[in-house]
This record gives C-alpha cells, structure tokens and sequence, in this order.
C-alpha cells in the first residue's frame, strides 16, 4: 500500500473539523446554562499556560493596573488643582 499524504491530511482536517463542532456544542451548552462563554474562553486559554508563566503573567498585568489607575488618579487630580488655583 502507498502511503498517500494528501489523503492523511484530509482525514486530520476531518477530524479537526469533528472536535470543533464537539467544542461548539460544548460552549452553546454552557452559554443555555447561564455561563459567559467569553469568561469561559479566557479560563481555558489561561489554563493552557504554565502555571509559572501563568502566574508571572497575572503579576506584570497588575503592575500594569496599578499605573494605568495611578496615571487617571493623577490626571483627575490636576483639573481641581487648576480649578482651584483659578
């Protein structure tokens, strides 16, 4: 028997194409039971990662949050200052 790729590649697309329709119904399931598949999406999408990596990544995206939120205290600061010096 000759080994044919194309043929190969084609039952995987096959089978690639089953397991999204599994995942689908899945999501759609849980989306009728009240959950928010977006929470859900992002929940799988971290658990993927590492939990190292995982956890390294949720401290530089506080660190961020903390001088985004300190940047707006600061920018809401200065308009009453100025206000008040009028």
């Amino acid at each position: 028997m000759c080994w044919r790729p194309g043929a190969s590649v084609e039952a995987l697309h096959s089978q690639r194409d089953m397991i999204a329709l599994q995942v689908s119904a899945v999501y759609k399931k849980a989306r009728e039971g009240g959950l928010d598949v977006d929470i859900m999406r992002g929940t799988v999408k971290a658990r993927r990662i590492p939990p190292a990596e995982r956890e390294a990544a949720n401290k530089q995206l506080a660190a961020y949050l903390r001088i985004i939120e300190a940047a707006e205290t600061a920018e809401t600061a200065k308009p009453r200052a100025v206000a008040a010096a009028a």
